[in-house]
């Protein structure tokens, strides 16, 4: 009865170690310790295996050397492995790291080419000891140095210190249990059964927290995340993403298989060479997207797509609302520029303003303008009035000059019309002609203006003063200037 529970026992270890074997290989990609784990559990396998056979009565290992020289080389190899990834997680599997098992297929061979039951192998199990020993010391020595480091938890050290222990305690156990004879096989079930429990939390502890961390990353993220097959159809999503297309088709369930193009229109053609970044505006839910693409490349080529779109309309519209800002505080500042340049009482632009204009159009033609006995006016009429003539004068200069052309109040009852691209004889006839319609016009308070026409402001001022001597209401026009200004 105790023979066949303890065979059972065996087979249930032998079970669950290959099981953590497989597991922990295809794991290699994302667990760094899953290579090592898998060779460990198999060491556990052969040594378990063993012990199966010895429990039931009537048996005999078929050579006896293999067992004990395999499970010791591929526990030794598997543990300092484990060891090693506990205390540096950045270590990866490659395969270079393959060659580690050459000496477990050495001593294996080596234990199957000398058929004395005794396992007195030589120079093989001499050799065998001193990798061992050389290999569990390398191992020792680098969990020393990372723990020193202080680089590495607490609890992976101590797990690190627990992988050395192990085929020290596997084969301590396994000489106990020869020496105990039957009481020892229930000993060391109770080793290996313990070692394979303590694999099983390396593996599945470590690769829990893989799926767990990739649902709390692309779950909770509020950026929607789409994966696509190499025919650009949904394959899965996250719920991000399933709210955005449930709101743009206005469906109530997720459908796999369905074409993106179809769930979200608008998008540009990929591109399988590289990464594409661009904007989606959804009219429907008044959305803006910014969407990266990314191929997912497999052996075979092209396998799929990654679809992550960041609804960015707040900050679009922050960003909207910002240029709205700069554009009316810009047009503020037009306007007080405008402001600063103008004259309060006329709307002209002002001297300062006259001054740059003349800067830029040098050799202009240009008149100098005075209203004719304008301190009468205010005499006789009151400065409400005097400051009405002004009005009314710069009104009816600003209506009679070209596109091109610029009425400036100089100063006072003075006003100056630039006009570039005219000659003077052209510019004397213009001014002349304002002259006639403005004292033609009728009104309470009679007003006429005399002028300087020349092509700078000195020259202009002195043909008025001689428009003024020859007894106002006229045009005077010099063709050079006397003296020097403008």
């Amino acid at each position: 009865m105790v023979g066949s529970l303890l065979a059972i026992g065996y087979a249930l270890v032998i079970t669950c170690a290959v099981s953590c074997a497989v597991v922990a290989w295809r794991a290699r990609r994302e667990l760094n310790v899953g290579p090592p784990i898998a060779v460990a559990a198999l060491g556990l396998a052969v040594m378990s295996l063993s012990y199966l056979i010895s429990s039931v009565p009537g048996t005999t290992l078929w050579h006896p050397a293999l067992y004990p020289a395999a499970a010791g080389a591929l526990l030794t190899t598997g543990f300092g492995g484990i060891a090693v990834g506990l205390a540096d997680r950045r270590l990866q599997f490659r395969r270079r790291h393959l060659l580690a098992l050459v000496e477990p297929l050495f001593i294996t061979v080596a234990a199957l080419a000398d058929p004395a039951p005794d396992m007195r192998l030589g120079l093989p199990i001499a050799v065998h000891l001193a990798y061992a020993l050389a290999y569990t010391a390398g191992a020792a020595a680098f969990v020393v140095r990372r723990t020193r480091s202080g680089q590495v938890s607490g609890r992976r050290i101590t797990l690190a210190w627990m992988a050395l222990l192990a085929p020290v305690i596997c084969g301590g156990g396994s000489a106990i249990a020869t020496a105990l004879g039957n009481t020892g096989v229930t000993l060391s079930l109770a080793v290996t059964v313990g070692t394979v429990l303590f694999l099983g939390r390396l593996t599945w502890g470590a690769l829990a927290l893989f799926p767990v961390a990739r649902s709390q990353v692309v779950n909770v993220i509020p950026d929607a995340v789409v994966v696509l097959d190499s025919s650009q159809a949904v394959v899965t999503a996250n719920p991000a993403a399933r709210r955005i297309i449930q709101r743009l088709n206005r469906v109530g369930e997720w459908v796999a298989g369905t074409p993106v193009a179809d769930l979200l229109p608008g998008l540009p053609a990929f591109d399988p060479a590289g990464d594409m970044v661009f904007d989606v505006r959804a009219e429907a839910i008044d959305a803006d997207f910014e969407v990266r693409v990314s191929p997912l490349h497999g052996r075979g080529g092209l396998a799929g797509w990654t679809l992550v779109a960041r609804d960015v309309t707040e900050s679009r519209r922050q960003q909207q609302a910002l240029r709205d800002q700069l554009e009316v505080i810009d047009a503020l500042r037009r306007d007080l520029a405008e402001q600063a340049s103008r004259d309060p009482l006329t709307g002209l632009h002002n001297r300062r303003h006259l001054m740059g204009f003349l800067d830029q159009h040098p050799g202009a033609a240009m008149a100098v303008i005075d209203v004719d006995h304008f301190k009468r006016v205010n005499d006789e009429h009151g400065h409400p009035a005097g400051d009405r003539v002004l009005q009314q004068v710069a009104t009816f200069l600003s209506m009679g000059h070209g596109p091109a052309d610029l009425v400036a109040r100089y100063g006072g009852e003075e006003f100056v019309l630039v006009m570039p691209g005219l000659t003077l004889a052209e510019a004397y006839e213009r001014v002349d002609g304002l002259r006639r319609r403005l004292a033609a016009e009728p009104g309470p308070i009679p007003v006429t203006f005399s002028a300087g026409v020349a092509t700078t402001i000195d020259a202009a001022d002195q043909a008025l003063y001689e428009a003024k001597r020859a007894g106002r209401n006229r045009v005077s026009g010099l063709t050079t200037a006397p003296g020097t200004g403008r």
